[in-house]
């Protein structure tokens, strides 16, 4: 038997989180009983997110001739919420340290192991509670709050 909801990844830290999550606009949680299923986008490393931004800052600059230069805050938007990576992965129930829900804000939060652009996932769905509750049945100890 499995579980699976639609919803939007969202930049938020839930209580028990390392950071913030790392996925970004719309996707999907499965789980089943060979682990989580997420279906989304993430970010790339901090590092190739400063060059990205500094290549399109010196490319605007070079091709207009210096009358246009992005500002840091179009820059951090692009390469926060635009320049997304496919992150479709399976993350086995080993890999899960700890998760955790806001019911207020709808939000479910996942902290797993992986690289640092990965984890954790923070999802937000008026369906949090499916994926919540078989998280409790599969993997009972690391909840939090």
């Amino acid at each position: 038997m499995s579980s699976s909801v639609k919803g939007k990844f969202v930049k938020e830290m839930l209580p028990g989180m390392k950071k913030h999550g790392q996925y970004r606009g719309a996707g999907m949680l499965e789980v089943t009983s060979d682990g989580i299923w997420v279906e989304g986008k993430h970010v790339y490393t901090l590092r190739q997110r400063w060059l990205f931004a500094c290549g399109i800052f010196v490319g605007m600059v070079v091709l207009t001739g210096g009358s246009l230069a992005p500002g840091i805050i179009i820059m951090y938007l692009v390469v926060e919420y635009i320049w997304l990576k496919d992150g479709n992965q399976l993350i086995s129930f080993e890999r899960v340290e700890r998760y955790n829900a806001i019911p207020k804000k709808k939000l479910v939060g996942i902290q797993f192991q992986g690289t640092e652009f990965e984890a954790p996932i923070v999802m937000q769905s008026a369906e949090w509670r499916t994926i919540y509750d078989e998280l409790v049945r599969y993997i009972p100890h690391p909840r939090v709050g």
